[in-house]
């Protein structure tokens, strides 16, 4: 797939969702009309019909840039909040404008075009620079590594590469990294012209004469791809079929293989016939809602460690917070733009694989080898099989009732505790030794029985030498107070923090070889000398290992974009709430055995 072409063929597949929801129209507000005529006349349950049915119309209109259809919708979502909502005579009046609002233009969608990464690793240094260079006018992300130890971090670092150029031979030390993915990208050597037709092709996928012009190198680069190239699967769980049609769009024109779910109580026998490695569902639905699909999977051993994403118009911070205490693995509001999901799933997606390939098994699932599942394309499954009908072969685990699972629901107290750019939590001890209860990222249950999400713990992990350390946390914000706060609540939780006001500090930290390896970089966006755009951009240049969650407010869409595609591994937007961010941080530092 052209690399260009990916944000084109989104933006198509997008058009078409859209059109498809503005045909919706007069059917979605003929359902509204009659749940309120229902609720006006006091029938039970019409309430809750009618707010579940303009719930999933405000996260999908806000997904597909209708902006004023999502602010109606919201306003009408609220008036039926709570257990017995009475009913507005503003109703009829808001769902004739909303009827209107479906003939509005929708915004444009920021589409973000992927930027596939190049190593490049040539004997010629100057070569290499200009290489990289018509690459990157190209469109894709190259760097040129000035050394082979350079190449071979690059190669098996967090963010995968999707090209491999090296010549006029193969590095020994490349070719073993090379056999450690699971999943190799295409290697391309640069021989000279006399030794093209000669040169042993074992593991390389081309080969090209290094005298050719750098302008005519690059475009045959970016032109090599394997003809069956491995796709991620992703299973998209919603009772709103154009908000599935969204999904699909933005994902299959990033070249994953997307399958579609709009009965959540077919969950189970789906993931048995397709093995998917992600699932993003949504929250809100019918028969079954999101939480307790989420139980259900984290208590099964054959799915506690499939990826699960929540991509739900469900903004609480206690939904936030009950989420991952259940073990969720990322909570994205709606509306996300395209670019941004796609981002965010990639990032998860590879984060895996390279976990994998690394001979960690905890991030994988306990189904069935990737190789092995049954080739399917894209669909739309809405058999109306409960969850509990699944295949006599495989064998489930019981359910777990309702009344036996924790709730983990905090408490009104904990719910109440954001951190912002001027406060601090007013829960926090006010020195180290005092009796006050440390904040924790999930709830500590008392019940033996209960779930605790997988790499949940303390801050610690074995060190080279064999003695265990803790986790090394840098925070990176140009606000004082909220340097303390974060560094006081991560201390409390077992890490060793350590603290800087600019960018050009963090830098400096991070990039000294002789100090202790920082594990994960807490940064703010909008600071003194160097942003954090710059600080992420300088730390991929150097090919630092350190993951980055970034912290941040008044951020624009396209920034956030900006900071996955510089390397950044999260974002939490300020103010966040603290159980959020410290089960953000534990997921991304697991214990290690």
């Amino acid at each position: 797939m052209a690399e260009r072409g990916v944000a084109e063929e989104m933006a198509q597949a997008l058009a078409t969702v859209r059109d498809g929801f503005r045909s919706s129209a007069s059917e979605r507000i003929s359902q509204l009309r009659r749940h309120a005529e229902a609720w006006k006349a006091g029938t039970p349950g019409a309430a809750a019909l009618f707010a579940q049915t303009i719930h999933a119309t405000r996260g999908t209109a806000g997904t597909l840039g209708f902006a004023e259809v999502a602010r109606l919708a919201a306003e009408l979502e609220k008036l039926a909040e709570g257990d017995s909502p009475a009913y507005s005579p503003r109703i009829p009046g808001l769902l004739q404008s909303l009827l209107e609002a479906f003939s509005h233009p929708p915004s444009t969608l920021p589409l973000v075009p992927h930027r596939p990464r190049v190593l490049v690793r040539l004997a010629d240094t100057h070569l290499a620079t200009e290489l990289a260079h018509q690459l990157e006018t190209l469109g894709m992300d190259a760097i040129a590594a000035s050394s082979e130890e350079e190449a071979v971090r690059l190669l098996t670092g967090e963010r995968p590469v999707e090209r491999v150029v090296v010549g006029p031979a193969l590095p020994t030390s490349l070719r073993a990294a090379m056999r450690s993915l699971s999943t190799p990208p295409p290697l391309v050597l640069l021989a000279p012209a006399a030794d093209v037709r000669s040169v042993p092709r074992d593991g390389i996928d081309a080969v090209l004469s290094i005298g050719t012009p750098p302008q005519a190198l690059a475009r045959d680069i970016v032109s090599i791809q394997r003809t069956a190239p491995a796709r991620f699967r992703v299973l998209a769980v919603d009772d709103d079929t154009a908000a599935l049609a969204a999904a699909r769009a933005v994902l299959e024109a990033a070249g994953m293989e997307v399958v579609t779910l709009n009965d959540a109580r077919n969950l189970l026998p789906s993931l048995q016939r397709h093995h998917p490695d992600l699932v993003l569902m949504d929250v809100a639905m019918p028969a079954l809602d999101g939480f307790e699909m989420l139980t259900q999977l984290r208590a099964d051993p054959a799915w506690r460690s499939l990826i699960i994403i929540f991509h739900t118009a469900r903004d609480s911070s206690g939904d936030r917070v009950k989420a991952f205490q259940l073990g969720v693995d990322d909570y994205l509001i709606k509306p996300v733009e395209p670019a941004e999901l796609r981002l965010r799933l990639m990032a998860h997606l590879q984060r895996r694989t390279l976990q994998r390939a690394s001979g960690d098994t905890s991030g994988g699932t306990a189904s069935s080898p990737r190789m092995e599942r049954p080739i399917t394309g894209s669909r739309l499954e809405n058999t109306p099989n409960p969850m509990a009908r699944t295949p006599t072969s495989v064998t489930q685990p019981h359910p777990p009732s309702r009344s036996a699972i924790p709730a983990h629901q905090p408490t009104a107290s904990a719910q109440k505790e954001f951190v912002t750019s001027s406060s601090r939590p007013t829960t926090l001890p006010s020195t180290p030794g005092s009796s006050s209860q440390p904040i924790r990222s999930a709830a500590q249950p008392s019940d033996p029985g209960s779930f605790t999400p997988p790499g949940r713990g303390t801050g610690s992990r074995p060190a080279e030498n064999g003695q265990t350390r803790s986790h090394r946390i840098l925070v990176a914000d140009d606000e004082p107070a909220l340097r303390r706060v974060l560094q006081r609540l991560l201390e409390q939780e077992g890490y060793v923090v350590e603290t800087v006001q600019d960018g050009e500090e963090a830098l400096t930290r991070l990039l000294n070889p002789s100090l202790t390896p920082v594990d994960l970089l807490l940064l703010d966006v909008h600071m003194p000398r160097r942003t954090g755009i710059e600080v992420l951009r300088a730390l991929r240049e150097a090919s630092s290992p350190v993951r980055a969650l970034v912290l941040s407010a008044r951020v624009r869409d396209e920034d956030v974009m900006k900071l996955y595609n510089e390397g950044a591994v999260d974002f939490v937007a300020k103010p966040f709430s603290i159980h959020t961010l410290l089960a953000r941080v534990t997921r991304l530092l697991p214990q290690r055995p």
